[in-house]
């Protein structure tokens, strides 16, 4: 009771409780679905995507260090929609694809508990973009890689991917590849190369981090 008006003081308490906050900060006062400028301005993405051509194309909304490096990390124990879907709206928004609708297809992880960003990302760069997403990929069985350097990621990566079997006439798809961190790009050439052998193009690899080349 607030002197003596009992729903006066529920009515507060009810807006105090459903506030909205910023689902990566918790800041008070934002739009529950959407990170707020603060949260943008510490992952320091770039207003052009990070791309490349080598080993294979591919496009990042950022550079895997300082706070997007720590938020992908939190990501992969609670993977958070806002998060996500607000990524797939800067890549979606800089790739600026003029073709016919590319597939989506998340690169299958290697630890038996699972990695859940690069399916949750291509979920979210297909709501975001309207593009179909699906998984013809399946990796065999290969020991963890981050402990492994470049030479030992590619013989690692040998015949690490299988192409599960296909409907007729899918193959006609464009496919773009979805990670969540580029690194050598050695496991985005190993997924292609079952897809190319069917004769499945790969447009190249979407992420969402770039790990920063090193200084020499």
């Amino acid at each position: 009771m607030i002197f003596g008006q009992p729903m006066a003081g529920l009515r507060l308490m009810q807006d105090l409780l459903t506030l909205p906050t910023c689902p990566c900060c918790g800041a008070a006062g934002m739009d529950r679905n959407k990170p707020c400028d603060a949260c943008h301005q510490g992952w320091a993405w770039p207003e052009s995507l990070v791309q490349g051509s080598q080993p294979l194309r591919f496009w990042a909304v950022g550079l895997y260090k300082e706070g997007w490096r720590s938020q992908l990390l939190s990501l992969r124990q609670t993977p958070l929609p806002a998060v996500l879907n607000s990524a797939a709206e800067h890549l979606v928004a800089g790739l600026s694809w003029q073709g016919e609708p590319p597939l989506l297809m998340p690169i299958p992880g290697w630890k038996r508990k699972g990695n859940p960003l690069p399916e949750a990302f291509a979920q979210s760069l297909s709501q975001c973009s309207g593009w179909p997403c699906a998984q013809w990929l399946q990796k065999r069985p290969r020991p963890g890689q981050h402990h492994l350097g470049a030479d030992g990621r590619r013989r690692n990566l040998k015949d690490a991917f299988r192409l599960l079997p296909l409907a007729r006439g899918q193959q006609q798809h464009l496919v773009f590849l979805v990670d969540d961190i580029l690194t050598t790009g050695n496991t985005a050439m190993a997924a292609a190369i079952p897809l190319e052998a069917a004769h499945i193009p790969v447009a190249g690899l979407l992420c969402l981090a770039k790990t920063p080349a090193k200084s020499p």
